[in-house]
């Protein structure tokens, strides 16, 4: 399981619980709202229309979760959120 922790609307980390995992997924973030971020650092990214977007991107590695993420998951299929 791959989780995305944000926090303040900002992705602080991906975390999985299935070491197995690392190292098999390039993860990007990619943020269009450019407010605030320095010109030089913000790419184009071309869209399915045609069309290209201006935003903020990066890499990100994936992390052991120091989180119980079964425990979310349970908590999330209780609420009737789960996989559908």
């Amino acid at each position: 399981m791959i989780a995305i922790v944000m926090e303040g609307g900002l992705v602080q980390c991906v975390v999985t619980n299935n070491p197995k995992l690392k190292g098999k997924f390039d993860i990007i973030t990619i943020d269009y709202d450019t407010e605030g971020v320095d010109e030089e650092d913000i790419i184009n990214v071309p869209q399915d229309d045609g069309s290209t977007s201006r935003a903020w991107a990066c890499f990100e590695q994936l992390y052991d979760a120091g989180i119980d993420l079964k425990s979310v998951v349970r908590q999330l299929e209780e609420m009737g959120l789960g996989d559908e």
